[in-house]
């Protein structure tokens, strides 16, 4: 998930919305599979779109860094 450039809330959305595709011990990998027809296209692109939209909804979390404004060590130790 790193590769997605996410904030760190927006991770999180991303993380709940993916529910048990999404295993923890292996961070930067994601399960999504359907059968819902007949060809490997199909079904491959079927993938896909859920993956974007899942990405675009993780989106709609806020952007800005929420450790930051929670932590102020965290918030001086970035600072420096």
């Amino acid at each position: 998930m790193r590769d997605l450039k996410l904030a760190h809330l927006q991770r999180e959305r991303f993380a709940f919305l993916l529910g048990p595709r999404y295993d923890p011990t292996k961070p930067h990998t994601v399960k999504i599979v359907t059968k819902q027809y007949d060809t490997y296209n199909e079904n491959f692109m079927r993938c896909n779109e859920t993956l974007r939209e899942l990405y675009w909804e993780a989106l709609r979390a806020p952007d800005n860094n929420a450790l930051f404004r929670r932590n102020p060590y965290r918030r001086e130790k970035l600072i420096k």
